[in-house]
This record gives structure tokens, sequence and C-alpha cells, in this order.
């Protein structure tokens, strides 16, 4: 287990960790490489709410001037190269790091993409023992030139925390049935 901000710094996109080393095979065909960035927004925020996967979730990190904020994701999200893959004879698609990390999910129409992926248990929160379950999903959409070659992507990058064991009363806050939160990225990517 590690802390959400932490690991997420460690990942350079969200708290997934892999033990492979060897470049992870990318199911489907190719779409595009791309180097992607993100800034953290709130939830309902007009650049990634049509998108978001979790909206009734509250945000991890309310303010991220606050020092005393129990759970502090960074204001922008390190850049990381990833492979987009869509199988075309299905729907599966696949978002894949040579870190090992493998998002997995589908495609509709030509361009929407959803993918996720479950990363090992995390301690949001240094003071309290508190372990929660990480989802770590993206959505976005890819841009096409005249003749369908990809060019980029935007969309959101969300990472759902939610209680799993401990006592995350004061680390997550309180939703109906659950002690949750989510962190989202407004998400780009261009071409590497």
């Amino acid at each position: 287990m590690r802390s959400a901000a932490l690991a997420l710094a460690l990942f350079g996109l969200s708290a997934l960790a892999c033990s492979s080393h060897e470049t992870p095979s990318c199911p489907g065909n190719t779409v595009a490489t791309f180097t992607f960035e993100g800034s953290l927004v709130h939830a309902g925020d007009p650049l990634v709410a049509a998108l978001d996967p979790v909206p009734t979730l509250p945000d991890c990190t309310p303010d991220p001037s606050d020092a005393t904020a129990p759970i502090k994701y960074p204001q922008v999200l390190p850049p990381f190269d990833a492979k987009l893959a869509a199988d075309p004879a299905t729907n599966a698609a696949a978002l894949c790091r040579s870190t090992g990390v493998v998002y997995s999910g589908e495609h509709t129409g030509t361009s929407r993409y959803a993918v996720e992926a479950d990363a090992d248990p995390a301690v949001p929160c240094t003071n309290s023992v508190c372990s929660a379950t990480l989802r770590v999903i993206v959505i976005g959409d890819v841009a096409v030139d005249a003749g369908g070659t990809a060019q980029s992507f935007t969309g959101i990058l969300v990472e759902a925390l939610s209680e799993d064991r401990g006592s995350c009363a004061g680390c997550l806050p309180p939703v109906p049935g659950a002690l949750a939160c989510a962190a989202r990225y407004a998400l780009t990517g261009s071409l590497r």
C-alpha cells in the first residue's frame, strides 16, 4: 500500500504499479502513441463534466492550496506516454504504458475511448489507518485528420478512491453508503 500522492508521482499518472520489466503486449491495432498531460479540475468542470464516470463523487482535493487537506493531488499531472490500441473486429480498446500498465475497455463510434484499471490498495491519508481501493479511468475522444489518422486526444483521467479497510473517516468524504472521492484531470494527448 502506498500514499495516493506518492504513488501518483511514482507512476507519473496514477497510483498504478506493475512489476513487469518488459514492454507489455498491447492488444489490438495501434491507433496512436500519445504524450498525455493534464490539469486537476473540480467535479462538474465544463471541460470534463460530460465525460466524468463518477460525477457524484466529491473531489479528493477540494482546494489544492489547502496545506491541511487530508489528500493532496498535484495541480499538474506529470506528462506520460501511452499507446492507444483498438481491436477492429470488436469494440475492445486498450491504453498501454511501457511500464507494464494496461488499461482495458472499449471504443464507441470512431473516436470515443473508455479504459480503466484497478490498482493495489492505497493509503490516501498519512494520518489515518485507511486503506482504499483505487480505480483509474481514462475517457476521451481521438481527433483524426481528413485521412482518418489520429492527431490528438481530449478527455479525462479519474482516480476514484473508496474505503476498503480500516477507518477512512476524516480522510475520505462521506457519500451515500460509503466513504469515497475522486481526483479528476482534464487530459490532452499529442502525437508522440
